[in-house]
C-alpha cells in the first residue's frame, strides 16, 4: 500500500503563554476548577475512547486492498468529525455537515459578505436544532455541559453555547485533520513506525 498525503502546513512560532494566562479565557473571565472539570468528564472520555477506536478501525478497514491511499483524504478527514460528533453529542451521520461548516468558515473567508453571510443560515439552524434537542433530551456530553454550566452564577447564553460549539467543531476538525495527515506523511521517516 502506498500512502499519499498533501502537506499544507506553514512553519510558524508563537510565544509561549504565561502560566497566569493559561487560567483565563478572554480578558476578564476566570474559570474555577469546577468549570474546567465537568462532572462525569473522565467517564465520558473512557466511553468515547472505545467509539473513537472503532471509528479509526472502520476507516482503516475501508482502505484494505487498495494500491494507493491518500492519507489525508481517505483517512484523516474522517476521524476528527467523528470525534467531535461524539464529544458534542451530535449524530455521527452529520459528519459531512461538519466538513461543510469547516469549508464555509475557513475556505470561503474571502467571499464578499453579501455572498458569504446567507451561507451561514443553515449552520445557525443546525446548531439551534442541536441545542433544542439537548435541552429537551439532556445527555452526558459537552453540549449538555455547556448548556448547564454556570459562570459567575449565570448559565451561558444560547448564542455563547452555539459559538463555542462552532469553535470546537472548526478548530478541532481542522487542526486534528492536519495533525493526523502530517503524522501519516512523516511516519515513514521514523524507524520504529516504518517497520514492516
Amino acid at each position: 500500500m502506498v500512502v499519499v498525503t498533501r502537506n499544507k502546513f506553514r512553519r510558524t512560532s508563537f510565544p509561549r503563554p504565561s502560566r497566569r494566562a493559561a487560567h483565563h479565557v478572554g480578558p476578564a473571565l476566570s474559570l474555577d476548577r469546577s468549570t474546567r472539570d465537568p462532572p462525569g468528564f473522565a467517564r465520558t472520555g473512557q466511553r468515547a475512547r472505545a467509539q473513537i477506536r472503532a471509528l479509526c478501525n472502520k476507516h482503516l478497514d475501508e482502505m484494505v486492498g487498495r494500491e494507493f491511499v491518500d492519507g489525508g483524504t481517505d483517512y484523516a478527514q474522517f476521524i476528527p468529525p467523528g470525534v467531535i460528533a461524539t464529544m458534542l453529542g451530535f449524530p455521527s451521520e452529520d459528519e459531512e455537515i461538519f466538513r461543510d461548516i469547516v469549508h464555509l468558515v475557513l475556505d470561503l473567508i474571502d467571499l464578499p459578505t453579501e455572498v458569504r453571510g446567507p451561507l451561514f443560515e443553515p449552520m445557525g439552524e443546525y446548531f439551534a436544532k442541536q441545542i433544542d434537542d439537548h435541552i429537551e433530551n439532556p445527555r452526558d456530553d459537552l453540549t449538555s455541559y455547556l448548556l448547564n454550566v454556570e459562570v459567575g452564577g449565570n448559565k451561558l447564553e444560547r448564542q455563547h453555547v452555539a459559538g463555542t460549539m462552532v469553535l470546537i467543531l472548526v478548530a478541532g476538525i481542522d487542526t486534528t485533520w492536519s495533525a493526523i495527515g502530517s503524522a501519516i506523511w512523516h511516519s515513514p521517516s521514523i524507524p520504529m513506525i516504518s517497520r514492516d
